[in-house]
């Protein structure tokens, strides 16, 4: 999916940076026409300790990947993939591996990956089980950096 106008998700970043809520400026506009919205930095937050880790914030009724009844309000925890989006980006290498999502997760949840308001899942070896599978484990045996989290500000 490329995204050729500005959106919700990144104004809400600009609103949260000029409300001086959160660190940073983020434009809260698409870097050039007719590209992938997202630019690491540019107009949505970057995790300070993992460079190429991003925040997407959205929302999504129905199909919800590896978690298809839940819905709501959330941030996306993950990096973008090679066109430049933050949606199947747990097939690159360049996202958290099991083992540093877990201790995310234990930190400001529950500690699993399929319970609580802190959703991992992977399109790789992250979880026990694949999107679309409908619960899963930490895959602790594994070192890829395929996880990808949701952290549900309001969970429907």
């Amino acid at each position: 999916m490329t995204v050729n106008q500005n959106d919700e998700d990144l104004y809400a970043w600009a609103h949260l940076s000029s409300a001086e809520i959160i660190t940073g400026q983020y434009s809260g506009v698409v870097t050039s026409a007719g590209a992938t919205h997202y630019t690491n930095g540019t107009n949505l937050p970057s995790s300070d300790a993992f460079k190429t880790i991003i925040f997407a914030l959205f929302s999504m009724k129905g199909n919800n990947y590896m978690y298809e009844n839940i819905t709501g309000l959330r941030i996306r925890v993950t990096s973008l993939d090679a066109s430049g989006l933050p949606w199947e980006a747990g097939a690159s290498s360049d996202s958290l591996n099991a083992k540093e999502a877990q201790a995310v997760d234990m930190k400001i949840d529950d500690g699993s990956a399929d319970t609580g308001l802190l959703i991992t899942y992977t399109h790789g070896n992250c979880t026990t089980a694949a999107y679309p599978a409908e619960s899963a484990d930490y895959n602790l045996n594994s070192t890829s950096r395929d996880c990808i989290m949701e952290w549900y500000l309001n969970k429907l």
